[in-house]
C-alpha cells in the first residue's frame, strides 16, 4: 500500500524523462532528499504548474511505494524568494548550497538541522559574496550539512 508524504520541500535538481516527463530531486523537510517522478511534467502544469524551480520553497505531496523514485501528485509553491532569484550573486550561493545538498545528503534521511538552515534563507546574500568566497550563510549550511550527513 502506497504512503502518502505531504512536506515541504526545495528542489534541488530536474532531469527531463522520456517524452513528457521529469525526475525531481527533492530535499523534504520531513523524509530529507528524494527522488519523484512527475509523470506529463514537461507537458502539463495543472498539477505543479511552475512549481518545480529551484530556490522557492514548495509544499509537496507524494506518493512513495518504496521504490527508488515516488510520485509526486501535487506541488505548490509556499514561499517565494523573490530577492533571490534578481539577484545573480545570491543565485549563484543558492545554486551552490542546493548542488552541495544533492551530494551530500544520503536519501531518505531526515535531515532536520540542515533543512533549517536553507529553508529560512529569504534574503540576498552579502555583497561579498561569489563563487570563489561563499558567503557566510552557505559555509554554515554546508558545515551543518556535512556534520549531519554522517
Amino acid at each position: 500500500m502506497p504512503k502518502t508524504i505531504e512536506s515541504e520541500a526545495l528542489v534541488v535538481r530536474t532531469v527531463a524523462y522520456r517524452e513528457s516527463d521529469v525526475i525531481v530531486t527533492l530535499l523534504t523537510a520531513t523524509d530529507g532528499k528524494l527522488g519523484a517522478l512527475v509523470r506529463g511534467g514537461r507537458k502539463s502544469t495543472r498539477r505543479v504548474g511552475g512549481a518545480l524551480e529551484p530556490v522557492h520553497t514548495i509544499a509537496v505531496k507524494l506518493e512513495d511505494r518504496g521504490g527508488d523514485l515516488a510520485t509526486l501528485r501535487e506541488a505548490r509553491v509556499v514561499k517565494v524568494r523573490a530577492r533571490t532569484v534578481t539577484d545573480l550573486e545570491a543565485l549563484d550561493v543558492a545554486g551552490m548550497a542546493l548542488r552541495w545538498a544533492r551530494h551530500l545528503f544520503q536519501p531518505r534521511h531526515p535531515e532536520p538541522q540542515a533543512w533549517e538552515t536553507p529553508s529560512r534563507q529569504g534574503r540576498a546574500p552579502p555583497a561579498r559574496c561569489s563563487p570563489a568566497q561563499p558567503c557566510a550563510c552557505s559555509r554554515t549550511w554546508a558545515t551543518r550539512s556535512t556534520s549531519t550527513a554522517a
